[in-house]
C-alpha cells in the first residue's frame, strides 16, 4: 500500500464521520454547520487532488503484475457448478482431465506483516510451457491417491511465512487452489486434494522460483540474515527481517532507497531492538510503516520516531509505559496495531496524545480490561480492531458509546454468545462490522447452548438489527504475525 492510499482511507472516514453528524444533528447554529461543511469540502477537495495525484503518476512505480484488466477478463463460474467441479477433483479421471485443462499460474505471497501485500497482487504466469511444465509437475505429485481426509492449518494459527497461495487457473473460470510451504519442510497443501511433502527436485526448485518472482512482483523481502538483505533487489519497499543493530540498520536498510515498510521480528536468541537501533531506523526518511518489538523500549525512544512521517506502527511483546506516556511527536500517525502479550501503563494518555488516529487494531484481547476500554473511549477512531475469548457482552456495550467509531472488526470469538450478538445489534452507529473467525451460538455465557436449530452463521439476526451496516462473516481479515518459529528455519 502507498502513503496516498492510506491517506486517502483516513479522509474518506473523516468525511463520513463529519457528514453523518451534520445530517443527523439538530438544529444547529448556522455557524456551527457552516463550519462542518467546510471541513468536510476541505477534505474532499484534498481527496480530488490525491485522485489527480494518482492519475497523473500512472501506476506509481507499483507492480502487481496480477493487473486488474486481467482479472476482470477471467469469467466467474456459478458456484454450485463450482463446487461440483471441486468435489469431482477427488476422481482420479477428473483430476487429469482439470490439470490438462491449466493455461495459467498466478502466485501471491501469503502470512506477511500488514501492508506488504494488496489482495490479489502477486505474479501472473502466462507462458504456455511454464505453466504446462508446473501443472504436470503437480499432478505428478498427486498421482492416483484416494483423497480421504481434510489437512490445514488452524484457522487462529497463521500459516508459516516462507507460504504462497497458488492458483492455477482453468478455461472457463474454474482454479485449483493450493499453499505451497517452503520453509525447512516443503509442503503442498490443499484443503480439498492434498498435503503432501514436497523432496527436492524440479517442482521445489519451481515452486521456490514462483515465490521469488512474486515477492519481487510485490517489492518485498524477507531476510534472517544481513547477507540475505543485501541479496535482496535495490527496489524493495518492504522488508521483514530480525532485529539489527544500529550499524546494521545504517549499513544494510539505507541501500533500498524506495522502502517504505519496515517489519522487525524476534529470532531465536534476539528478541528486542535497541534503543540505539530505533533512533537508527528514524533515520531512514522513507519509511511509512514500522513493526517492531516494544520489550525493553520506552516512549522517548519511540517518540524519536518523530523524524518520520510514519502513518502505521504496529507494536509486538510487552509494553511498558513509565509515567505519563504520550506519542504527541507522532502527529501523522493514523494507524496503531497493539499485537501484545502485554500492557503497563497510562495507556489512555498514550492513545489520546496521538491527533491523528483514525485506526486502532489489538490482537489478543486476553489484557483489554476496563482501562484499556477507557483508553479507546478516549479517542476518536473510526475503526477498531479487537478480538479473543476476554472480548465480552459489557465491553461491547461500552464501545457502543464511542460517537466516532463507524467500522468494528470482532476476530476470534470463540464463541461468540447471545449477548455478545445483542451488544453488537445496538451498535447503530456502525457502517461495517467484520466477524472474523467467530463461532455463534444460541445461548448464553454460562447457560446451556440451544442446539434444536443451527447457529446463525450467516448472522440474520444481526444484519435486521444493523440495516445501515455492511456485515461480513470472513475467515479471515487482519493478518497478525506469521508463526516465525517456521519462518527462519534452514531452508
Amino acid at each position: 500500500m502507498r502513503r496516498d492510499d492510506v491517506i486517502e482511507d483516513d479522509a474518506l472516514r473523516l468525511v463520513d464521520v463529519l457528514l453523518e453528524e451534520e445530517l443527523a444533528a439538530p438544529a444547529a447554529p448556522a455557524s456551527s454547520r457552516r463550519a462542518r461543511w467546510l471541513a468536510a469540502a476541505a477534505i474532499l477537495f484534498g481527496l480530488s487532488v490525491v485522485a489527480g495525484v494518482r492519475w497523473l503518476h500512472g501506476h506509481d512505480k507499483e507492480v502487481v503484475p496480477a493487473s486488474q484488466h486481467q482479472e476482470q477478463q477471467q469469467p466467474q463460474p456459478d458456484p454450485a457448478v463450482h463446487q461440483a467441479f471441486l468435489n469431482g477433483l477427488r476422481e482420479p479421471g477428473a483430476r487429469a482431465e482439470a490439470f490438462a485443462r491449466v493455461k495459467r499460474l498466478r502466485v501471491e505471497p501469503m502470512s506477511l506483516p500488514h501492508g506488504f501485500v494488496v489482495a490479489r497482487a502477486g505474479l501472473v504466469v502466462t507462458d504456455l510451457a511454464r505453466v504446462r511444465r508446473v501443472a504436470d509437475e503437480v499432478a505428478a505429485l498427486i498421482g492416483n491417491k484416494k483423497i480421504q481426509a481434510l489437512f490445514g492449518w488452524s484457522a487462529s494459527q497463521p500459516p508459516p511465512a516462507w507460504t504462497c497461495a497458488l492458483h492455477l487457473e482453468l478455461e472457463g473460470g474454474e482454479d485449483i487452489d493450493f499453499r505451497a510451504l517452503l520453509g525447512s519442510e516443503p509442503f503442498l497443501i490443499s484443503h480439498l486434494l492434498l498435503a503432501e511433502r514436497v523432496d527436492e527436485g524440479a517442482l521445489l526448485n519451481d515452486l521456490r522460483e514462483l515465490y521469488a518472482g512474486a515477492m519481487q512482483a510485490c517489492a518485498c523481502g524477507v531476510a534472517q540474515t544481513t547477507e540475505e538483505l543485501r541479496a535482496l533487489p535495490a527496489a524493495t519497499r518492504s522488508v521483514l527481517c530480525g532485529p539489527l543493530t544500529a550499524d546494521e540498520v545504517r549499513k544494510e536498510l539505507t541501500p533500498f532507497a524506495p522502502l517504505e515498510r519496515l517489519a522487525i521480528a524476534p529470532i531465536g536468541e534476539r528478541t528486542a531492538v535497541s534503543p540505539d537501533a530505533v533512533a537508527a531506523i528514524a533515520g531512514l526518511g522513507t519509511l511509512r510503516s514500522l513493526a517492531l518489538p516494544a520489550d525493553g523500549l520506552g516512549t522517548a525512544d519511540l517518540a524519536g520516531l518523530a523524524r518520520l512521517s510514519l502513518r502505521e506502527l504496529e507494536l509486538t511483546g510487552r509494553l511498558r509505559l513509565p509515567g505519563r506516556a504520550t506519542l504527541a511527536e507522532l502527529r501523522e500517525l493514523a494507524v496503531l496495531r497493539l499485537d501484545l502479550s502485554g500492557c503497563e501503563g497510562d495507556l489512555r494518555g498514550l492513545l489520546a496524545s496521538l491527533p491523528s488516529l483514525t485506526v486502532l487494531e489489538l490482537g489478543d484481547g486476553s489484557w483489554l480490561d476496563d482501562g484499556v476500554i477507557d483508553a479507546i473511549l478516549a479517542t476518536k477512531v473510526v475503526r477498531l480492531s479487537i478480538g479473543g475469548e476476554h472480548v465480552q457482552a459489557p465491553q461491547l456495550e461500552r464501545l457502543a458509546s464511542l460517537p466516532s467509531l463507524r467500522e468494528l472488526q470482532l476476530h476470534d470469538v470463540i464463541p461468540l454468545f447471545a449477548g455478545e450478538q445483542r451488544a453488537l445489534g445496538n451498535m447503530q452507529r456502525l457502517r461495517r462490522l467484520e466477524l472474523v473467525r467467530c463461532d455463534p451460538v444460541r445461548g448464553e455465557r454460562g447457560g446451556p447452548i440451544d442446539e434444536s436449530q443451527p447457529p446463525d452463521h450467516d448472522y440474520r439476526d444481526l444484519r435486521a438489527k444493523l440495516p445501515g451496516c455492511i456485515v461480513e462473516n470472513l475467515g479471515s481479515g487482519t493478518r497478525w504475525w506469521p508463526d516465525f518459529e517456521h519462518t527462519f528455519q534452514k531452508r
